[in-house]
């Protein structure tokens, strides 16, 4: 399988995959003695928000990011200020999310997901690679089903490092989560208790997940080598879409229209507008790989590797600002209409009057 890779945080799990974005070490520790990253504190952070941050969202009147080595960053001023929440583990978080300004969620590697009910001032530790696989063999050995019983052996025996790349909040108690290996697990009590979901989807060869959407009765899952299924009945049955492009897609919308948008690697962005049975291909002036996408009032912005914000328009992906930006990683707009963008140097504030 290919490297793994996220919507929020593409550049920074090819970092981990080099060794260059695992957690660093204090001098004076013995790395014999050293917990596992799942289980250890974030260090506090000299670079704060200049160090590489995978996601940002909104909760109410605040702003939260999350990046490398258990970073979760809190700002109520746009980003201008941002101080440091504790958090008991070092692993690269991924995404976060909120549903009120109040509840969020937050996935990482090593299965790792956080939850937090006071706006992101403190985490709890709600899921791991080891709990993911104690939960899938568990089922799988009451289901009787050989395929998943082996998948099961296999994550209990290699190790609870798998990543988790995306998430789905769909009220304060009811997430889905999906990541690497075609894991994806949904729990309906704020994560106390977590149930394979993956047995929707039809990814007998676990190809990774990198994305989940859900607009009205439609849901989307996109990840691994053109791996792309569609529901259309809330989520309860999928079926296999065939897009012409066979590479991965890192981000993908479901518009208020009902249009299909996928894109990835090498800035391929493809839309259909008949829930996937033809494709047509959005020109992009840049065969950067786009990281992460965002949907809001009817407006489509994609974010890539260029370090780029492009907008559809009329078919093809234009550039919004002329401001020349790090690579980025993920895209939230703000109440006053500014974009908010997570990246490899840190947050980033794009105000409206920048935007074209």
């Amino acid at each position: 399988m290919m490297a793994v890779a996220s919507k929020h945080g593409f550049l920074a799990l090819l970092l981990a995959l080099a060794g260059l974005g695992s957690p660093c070490l204090a001098a004076e520790q013995n790395p014999d003695e050293v917990a596992d990253a799942w289980d250890r504190p974030a260090l506090s952070s000299r670079a704060d928000a200049h160090s590489f941050m995978t996601s940002v969202a909104l909760a109410g009147s605040r702003q939260i990011a999350v990046g490398e080595r258990g970073l979760i960053l809190l700002s109520g001023d746009r980003g201008t200020h941002w101080i440091q929440a504790p958090v008991s583990v070092s692993v690269t978080l991924t995404d976060v999310d909120f549903f009120d300004a109040n509840t969020g969620y937050a996935t990482g590697h090593s299965g790792v997901v956080l939850a937090t009910t006071d706006g992101g001032a403190h985490w709890q530790v709600v899921l791991t690679g080891e709990q993911i696989a104690r939960i899938l063999l568990a089922e799988a050995e009451a289901s009787g089903n050989d395929h998943a019983l082996r998948a099961a052996n296999f994550l209990v025996q290699d190790g609870p490092d798998k990543p988790l790349f995306d998430l789905l909040v769909l009220s304060a108690k009811h997430l889905i989560v999906v990541g690497a290996y075609g894991l994806a697990l949904e729990s309906n009590d704020g994560g106390a208790t977590w149930s394979d979901w993956a047995q929707r989807l039809n990814n007998v060869m676990g190809m990774h997940l990198y994305g989940i959407r859900k607009q009205g009765q439609r849901w989307l899952v996109f990840g691994e080598q053109g791996l792309v299924q569609l529901s259309v009945d809330n989520g309860h049955t999928f079926s296999e879409l065939e897009a012409p492009y066979p590479g991965s897609f890192f981000t993908g919308e479901i518009t208020a229209g009902g249009r299909l948008v996928l894109a990835g690697l090498k800035g391929n962005t493809l839309v259909s507008a008949d829930a996937g049975q033809h494709w047509q291909e959005i020109s992009n002036p840049v065969a950067a790989t786009i990281t992460s996408s965002l949907y809001q009032d009817g407006e489509l912005l994609l974010i890539n590797q260029a370090g780029q914000i492009l907008r559809e328009t009329n078919g093809a992906l234009l550039p919004v600002i002329n401001k020349k930006l790090p690579p980025l990683n993920h895209l939230v707009r703000t109440q006053d209409g500014g974009l908010l963008a997570a990246s490899v140097r840190g947050i980033i504030l794009v105000e409206s009057g920048d935007v074209q």
